[in-house]
């Protein structure tokens, strides 16, 4: 079975594609010599037009990077095969989150609880007790104990 990356590279793209395409799968290659270290924090996102694109996952590596991607541009260049041309000309590094992150975000997020007095909450449960379908008014009951921490 062939790899997705020669079958990308086999496909009828526009030339500068391609090469950007090879450029990013090199650099996905020598990813592990440069930043052995910081593998978890940071991942390659692009190559475009000699710009590659880094996504940081923490703020404080973010600058970091910033202000050392001369030295990240030069390790890259050491790697690169000394008879052709090096194709980058600049890295951009930009905020990005992992997966995890943005999930501990989103669960972490703070909703105002406290836009209910407690007495309209108590009038909700006691009109979730009589809705005609019980089943659908326990559900009700058991969602407003849980979001907001009742004890009835």
């Amino acid at each position: 079975m062939e790899s997705l990356n020669k079958v990308t590279l086999s496909l009828k793209l526009p030339p500068k594609i391609k090469e950007n395409l090879e450029i990013f799968l090199w650099v996905k290659s020598v990813w592990h010599q440069v930043f052995s270290a910081k593998e978890n924090k940071i991942r390659p996102i692009n190559v475009d037009n000699g710009v590659l694109i880094i996504g940081v996952s923490d703020h404080y590596e973010l600058q970091n990077m910033q202000a050392n991607y001369l030295k990240i541009l030069e390790k890259f260049k050491g790697l690169f095969p000394e008879n052709s041309k090096f194709p980058l000309r600049t890295i951009k590094f930009i905020y990005r989150p992992t997966k995890e992150e943005k999930l501990k975000l989103k669960m972490s997020s703070k909703i105002d609880r406290t836009s209910f007095r407690k007495e309209d909450l108590k009038a909700l449960m006691d009109y979730c007790k009589q809705l005609s379908d019980p089943e659908l008014g326990a559900l009700f009951q058991r969602l407003l104990k849980n979001y907001y921490n009742l004890i009835t």
